[in-house]
């Protein structure tokens, strides 16, 4: 990672610190002295401390705009109030984002924004079962019955939800250009809404966790150089182009 303007921080607080421990030799007798002195020592802790904490300073310029402890459903509603070009998802079933989508689909979606959603393949009986032992943490050899049958019932839950936001896509009114739907087979650990082209809000899913309790983080591109930001869009960009798109009946009807 480029850590140019890290290094110009650190350079600065040395500089700073010297300059101040000089200032106390010349201006021993003057009443500044302990504001200098309190200056100099608060500069070479800030040295101390950007020098150990390095590799978590760095974040600030990885092109993190915002971190949330938790995504509750509600912040949906923000991430789809700021599409004005398009708009992409990418996760299992939907679920938690489809009634925020909808209102905003029946009122606030602005013409000619392209939307694209990655959902999870219903057939891939695999993708599936890690997803339910991932909820539940169960990744043990042996499953008891009841465990097994935890997991088959949350496999089955999913295909459910998948069918759910296909039915809901599909009664939505008529849009040009149209919904565009695709099934992956990845192993998900996180979730993305990828906004504009030039946001990217990623979820990071917990294993025996709620992914409405899990954090996100804000993603933005950096100018001149490649960020986190640039990684998790060529990988939501990858796995559209590989993606299988759903069947023709399982679309919204386009006009004109």
């Amino acid at each position: 990672m480029d850590l140019t303007r890290l290094r110009t921080a650190q350079w600065l607080t040395i500089v700073g610190s010297v300059a101040g421990v000089l200032s106390l030799f010349a201006l021993w007798e003057s009443p500044y002295r302990s504001p200098i002195m309190v200056a100099t020592v608060t500069l070479a802790v800030l040295g101390l401390l950007v020098e150990v904490h390095r590799d978590r300073v760095s974040v600030f310029f990885a092109g993190v705009r915002k971190l949330h402890s938790s995504f509750p459903q509600e912040m949906n509603k923000k991430v789809l109030s700021e599409i004005q070009s398009e708009y992409c998802y990418l996760g299992i079933a939907f679920t938690t984002v489809a009634n925020a989508f909808r209102s905003w689909y029946e009122s606030d979606r602005k013409a000619n924004v392209r939307i694209r959603i990655l959902l999870t393949d219903p057939d891939a009986l695999d993708v599936l079962e890690f997803q339910a032992r991932y909820e539940h943490n169960l990744f043990k050899n042996q499953l008891s019955t009841e465990e097994q049958r935890l997991v088959e019932q949350t496999m089955r839950r999913a295909q459910d939800a998948i069918k759910l936001t296909l039915d809901l896509f599909n009664t939505l009114p008529p849009n040009v250009p149209s919904i565009e739907i695709r099934f992956h087979r990845e192993k998900l650990r996180k979730w993305m809404h990828f906004v504009n082209g030039d946001t990217l809000y990623l979820g990071i899913l917990r294993a025996g966790e709620s992914g409405l309790r899990s954090p996100a983080i804000v993603l933005g591109a950096v100018r001149n150089r490649w960020s986190l930001y640039d990684h998790y869009v060529e990988e939501i960009q990858s796995l559209w182009s590989s993606s299988v798109p759903a069947t023709p009946t399982n679309l919204p009807t386009s006009t004109g």
